[in-house]
């Protein structure tokens, strides 16, 4: 005998609502490892950031990075789709936060021996982590069919860790410049990869001739946006911010014209402007999901 058929678990999308698009029956919400509590995260966070007595620019980006992470966990619980966004945010942030607080507190110079050199290879793998979690972010979010990907976990992983072990191996000769061309390497692939998988994205959901055809029929732009891809606004949008952000302080930021001095201080107010476009995007969509 055969087995009775299965229910489907495929919900209908339902229509984008003028409102903003919050989906109140997200694909597979049970898919994703939630952040169900994020106040005990962000006040240890918080503090962290404090203690580390960074510069004013520093501490503002740490803070706004927080922020946007505490407010993606937020929208993520009407939206299962957006919670690689909160994780992905909240990875960036707790990684800064943590080298930070290595920085003052620990690091001091070297070349390094014994516990401090584990330290300064703990503070290495933490930049690592802040740098792919943006691609990260992007390859699952804009994955079809929404939710985890283990194939995409198990080669970002895996390539963090040969970049790890070959960092560690070539220390103390792999330090200083050379150190710098390996991380300033490490981030032109991280935005490379997530530039494509944005490419990939919109040439998968064929946007660009359904948009084309959505606004010669005059279809409100509220609606063309949520339709965007089948991920909403409030999803793709600081996405893309944070990636276009990335890519800018990339080409015109410190990593061309010094990591010291006003070009480092540039960088920094960069990223302010930068993670407070992030929070205010997720104000606007919380304060829309409130009206709705």
């Amino acid at each position: 005998m055969s087995d009775p058929e299965a229910p489907s678990t495929v919900r209908e999308q339902p229509p984008p609502s003028a409102a903003g698009g919050i989906d109140p029956t997200p694909p597979d919400p049970g898919a994703w490892v939630v952040w169900r509590h994020p106040w005990p995260a962000v006040i240890v966070l918080a503090g962290g950031a404090l203690a580390a007595r960074q510069a004013p620019a520093q501490l503002a980006a740490s803070l706004l990075l927080l922020v946007s992470a505490f407010l993606a966990a937020l929208l993520a619980r009407g939206d299962a789709r957006h919670w690689p966004l909160a994780h992905g945010v909240l990875a960036v942030s707790s990684a800064s936060i943590a080298r930070a607080l290595l920085a003052t507190y620990v690091l001091h110079g070297g070349p390094y021996e014994g516990w401090l050199r584990a330290a300064f290879h703990v503070e290495q793998a933490l930049y690592l982590v802040g740098t792919v979690a943006i691609p990260w972010m992007a390859a699952v979010t804009l994955r079809h069919p929404p939710g985890p990907s283990g194939r995409v976990q198990r080669a970002i992983v895996g390539a963090t860790y040969g970049v790890l072990g070959a960092l560690i191996a070539g220390y103390p000769e792999l330090r200083g410049g050379g150190l710098l061309r390996v991380y300033l390497g490490a981030e032109i692939v991280a935005i490379f990869m997530a530039l494509l998988a944005v490419v990939l994205w919109v040439r998968r959901r064929g946007w660009l001739p359904e948009a084309s055809k959505m606004l010669r029929d005059h279809v409100a732009p509220n609606v063309l946006f949520d339709m965007y891809g089948g991920v909403r606004w409030y999803t793709w949008a600081p996405l893309v911010l944070i990636i276009g952000g990335d890519l800018v302080l990339l080409l015109v930021g410190a990593w061309r014209y010094g990591l010291f001095g006003a070009a480092y201080v540039v960088q920094q107010w960069g990223l302010v402007a930068l993670w407070g476009g992030v929070a205010a995007q997720q104000v606007v969509a919380l304060a829309l999901r409130r009206r709705g």
